[in-house]
């Protein structure tokens, strides 16, 4: 299997933004932040959660419509599997307008970690064509969270 390139330009566009919507959702939650996590390979933000306790998060945006058809056809999440090494307690999955996004907890991600598929896929134009190795979680063991008109993430079903 081909290893997809870093991709600079979909980093510079959503990488911040994400790290921003996740700040905003764990905030209104009054976790406190540590640690942006810039400076680290394997973690995108650290977080202090109201009991004092650290909780690690990271972050992946999926386009609109990719994500929209997690949401209605697929019946799992792939997730890459470079992240098989990383060192979080929750991966984020989310839309890239920002208005909806999927949690993994690390519990989760252990139970199925080995179950990995080859998917080839179109990704950008930085990788126009590659097959990549993801590993394969059931929505069902996911939680989806999407804005309501008060602008405040809720939990919502998988549709």
């Amino acid at each position: 299997m081909a290893k997809r390139k870093f991709d600079h330009l979909a980093y510079n566009e959503f990488d911040g933004k994400a790290k921003r919507a996740l700040k905003k959702y764990l905030e209104r939650h009054n976790y406190t932040l540590v640690d942006d996590g810039e400076h680290k390979a394997k973690v995108d933000a650290i977080y202090l959660d109201p009991e004092g306790k650290t909780v690690v998060f990271e972050n992946e945006v999926r386009i609109s419509k990719t994500f929209d058809a997690i949401i209605k056809r697929f019946p799992t999440i792939h997730i890459p599997s470079r992240k098989y090494v990383s060192e979080f307690d929750y991966y984020m999955v989310w839309k890239g307008d920002f208005t909806s996004f999927i949690s993994i907890d690390k519990e989760t991600f252990q139970r199925h970690r080995d179950t990995q598929v080859g998917v080839t896929c179109k990704a950008s134009e930085v990788n126009p064509i590659v097959t990549e190795q993801f590993i394969d979680i059931p929505k069902g063991d996911c939680k989806l969270f999407t804005l309501n008109d008060n602008k405040i993430f809720k939990a919502a079903s998988f549709k």
